[in-house]
């Protein structure tokens, strides 16, 4: 045998000794155990539409992008100052 494989054996043979851990709660095999209810909670309910906005000069855009410091700052700078328009969720 290995060296790797007398300490592997070991560990295996001392972990087949070891007690099994109680369990808590219900049975989860007896068929009259009980749930939680789990309320519903639509995918939808957060959703927002965006109504669609007309195009900016592309120059003016660039320039202001440049300025705050790329695109990740003026992607806050956007979500701060001037939020798209949105309609509620149908």
């Amino acid at each position: 045998m290995t060296r790797m494989t007398v300490p592997m054996l070991a560990a295996l043979a001392l972990g087949a000794c070891a007690p099994a851990l109680p369990m808590t709660g219900a049975d989860p095999a007896s068929a009259s155990a009980t749930t939680l209810p789990h309320p519903y909670r639509s995918p939808f309910k957060d959703y927002v539409t965006f109504k669609p906005v007309d195009p900016r000069p592309w120059r003016e855009t660039n320039d202001r992008v440049r300025d705050l410091g790329g695109p990740d700052k003026q992607m806050q700078a956007d979500s701060e100052d001037d939020p798209l328009p949105r309609s509620p969720a149908p």
